[in-house]
């Protein structure tokens, strides 16, 4: 209960003040200190010198990191990602009894089925492409609002929430649009799989 005078409105009135000048906060760590035994205690105040000691020194390793090295790193790591990728769905073929070669096409099928290309984009690419032209249209509405209402009023409040309002309908039909095609390709690409003569084979 004692915790709850000194919610943050009530911070500076006088029940909360004379609760923090009895000590009421510093018997309860105490008794919460006075759970543990002298190694737990040794262990918290090691953790927390680690703690500190990364904090202080973290802005200075942050600037002497070697950015060919980070880079490198990264590039493993991308690496890495798609090689377990590529074994996990070689797994996943040798478990659902599929060849791995004809399952790799049916994949492709389908990823081509969705995304398409530069001259014949799928529904997955037209649906980016729409949203990414409502968003444009959305930060150039924004961008008026600022230059012809001052920051922090009610008019450029007003303006910016019409544009993202008018953002979100124009997102809506750029989902709405897509779906049918979606799913025939989803179709396409599970009676391809089923097509796929077993593994070993």
């Amino acid at each position: 209960m004692g915790w709850a005078l000194c919610r943050p409105r009530f911070i500076r009135q006088e029940p909360c003040v004379t609760y923090l000048l009895q000590g009421a906060p510093v018997r309860y760590l105490r008794a919460v200190i006075s759970r543990y035994s002298q190694e737990d205690l040794a262990m918290i105040r090691v953790v927390i010198a680690l703690a500190f000691t990364v904090l202080l020194a973290g802005p200075a390793s942050a600037t002497s990191v070697d950015p060919d090295c980070k880079r490198d790193a990264k590039a493993e790591k991308k690496e890495c990602q798609l090689l377990c990728k590529e074994e996990f769905r070689i797994d996943l073929d040798l478990c659902r009894n599929v060849d791995h070669e004809c399952a790799e096409a049916c994949r492709a099928g389908r990823e081509f089925c969705l995304y398409g290309d530069d001259t014949n984009p799928g529904p997955l690419a037209r649906r980016t492409a729409c949203k990414a032209a409502c968003k444009e249209t959305q930060q150039a509405s924004k961008q008026v609002c600022r230059d012809q209402f001052a920051a922090e009023t009610p008019e450029r409040a007003e303006c910016i929430g019409a544009a993202n309002l008018d953002a979100f309908l124009c997102r809506q039909p750029c989902r709405a649009g897509v779906g049918a095609e979606v799913k025939l390709c989803r179709r396409i690409n599970k009676a391809c799989m089923r097509a796929c003569p077993p593994a070993g084979e």
